[in-house]
């Protein structure tokens, strides 16, 4: 006989599997598996006629594709593919893929909330593993705003996660805080979760031409050749926190400025998707400004016409922009101009111009550092001490720099008070 549970909201596959398993007093997931292929007489089949999945959307009495929908990570994996785009997301059409990858994890570790584990207790006389925690890039609760724990061994998903506390590591208060406050963090999480619940995966050849728009817009290179145009590598990398970007998107770890990186600056010359949807979720959450502008455009909503550019609307920028620079004080956010679409253009029209963003926040003093370089004469070491960033980081700002920000920075240092010496007059 077998004893059926019902999923809890959220709860990952192999969290409901592990549930059941130990209701019904079995030591591994092959015997559970066993025993509910016993229940629904599915004894005779294959576990590739009957893949895992499968058999626990049986125990739950819920469909089987909407079991994926509520506590698979294949809907977030198969995000965007090439093979087999038309097949929907649990479908039993295509059970070799149930078979193989039904119930694989989304990341190396098993993540958890230590709050929601305890209102799970004091709710439910139990807990579970939520799948929402179980996303790349995910490092704090949204509902409670805490950092996760985790635990580097995927068989921990068959037990509690109350039973995993002591050998648990507590993801860093700092990273859980930029996780919560980056843009382009909120932005990724975002629309990675929204992909959850669509029912059908994207094909890479539906999104290139509103992509290849997109980017064109951005000024950003389209392709893996020489240009004049930024790498969308580069575009990349820079939007988003180092240690953050290395969790999710490791390849980017020897990744150097200006160095082409395939699965991002060739993504609208590939004809399959690349091994994971990440490099995908990274660009469309780099590019737009929001949530629902890059779910818009991954719909196809963008529009795929070309825009007429010249090289001296690239280069050459008009004193009305120069004068808002200065009283901006270089803040890209801050300025707001009728002939950009959204402030991620703006952005990245300034940083082709020659003037950067100049912020001064958590993350670093960028004016600062920028004045104590150029109009103190500080070294590039020294300039990026006062300013709180890593050389790696300066130097990003430094080349973007054009040859006519020596008299912008004058006029905005003559209203800016900073902690460096006053600007040398040259002899």
């Amino acid at each position: 006989m077998l004893i059926r549970l019902i999923p809890f909201h959220d709860e990952l596959d192999r969290s409901y599997l592990g549930r059941l398993m130990r209701a019904n007093g079995l030591r591994t997931a092959t015997e559970i598996q066993i025993l509910i292929a016993q229940w629904a007489g599915l004894a005779n089949k294959s576990r590739r006629e009957a893949p895992a999945i499968e058999l626990l959307a049986l125990a739950a009495g819920i469909k089987l594709n909407e079991f994926v929908l509520a506590h698979s990570t294949l809907p977030f994996r198969r995000s965007i593919t090439s093979y087999r785009p038309e097949v929907k997301h649990g479908c039993t059409e295509n059970k070799d893929t149930l078979f193989i990858s039904g119930m694989r994890v989304a990341r190396d570790e098993a993540y958890f909330c230590l709050s929601c584990a305890q209102t799970d207790i004091d709710e439910h006389g139990m807990t579970y593993w939520r799948r929402s925690h179980q996303l790349p890039g995910r490092m704090a609760c949204e509902f409670h705003e805490s950092p996760l724990r985790f635990v580097n061994e995927k068989l921990k998903f068959y037990q509690s996660p109350m039973d995993c506390i002591e050998e648990s590591i507590s993801v860093s208060q700092g990273l859980a805080n930029v996780t919560m406050a980056h843009d382009g963090i909120k932005r990724f999480l975002g629309i990675s979760s929204a992909l959850m619940s669509n029912r059908s995966p994207i094909s890479p050849k539906e999104l290139q031409l509103g992509l290849r728009y997109r980017i064109t817009m951005l000024g950003l290179r389209t392709h893996c050749s020489q240009s004049g145009a930024p790498l969308l590598s580069d575009h990349l990398t820079n939007s988003f926190p180092r240690e953050w970007l290395l969790s999710v998107f490791p390849d980017s770890a020897n990744k150097r400025h200006g160095e082409v990186m395939a699965k991002v600056d060739a993504m609208l010359q590939l004809s399959v998707s690349t091994t994971s949807a990440v490099p995908y979720l990274l660009v469309y959450s780099a590019l737009f400004d929001s949530i629902e502008e890059g779910l818009s455009a991954l719909k196809g909503a963008t529009p795929a016409i070309p825009i007429k550019r010249t090289r001296n609307h690239r280069r050459k920028p008009d004193d009305n922009l120069l004068n808002d620079y200065v009283q901006t004080r270089g803040v890209h956010k801050l300025m707001q101009r009728q002939e950009f679409i959204d402030k991620l253009v703006i952005s990245a029209y300034l940083d082709n111009v020659g003037l950067p963003d100049l912020i001064e926040d958590e993350t670093g003093l960028n004016l600062s550092a920028v004045l104590s370089f150029f109009l103190n004469r500080k070294s590039l070491s020294e300039s990026a001490k006062i300013g709180g960033l890593s050389i790696d980081a300066f130097e990003d700002i430094v080349r973007k720099i054009g040859c006519h920000i020596q008299p912008i920075l004058k006029k905005i240092a003559a209203n800016v008070v900073v902690e460096c010496q006053s600007p040398q007059q040259p002899s």
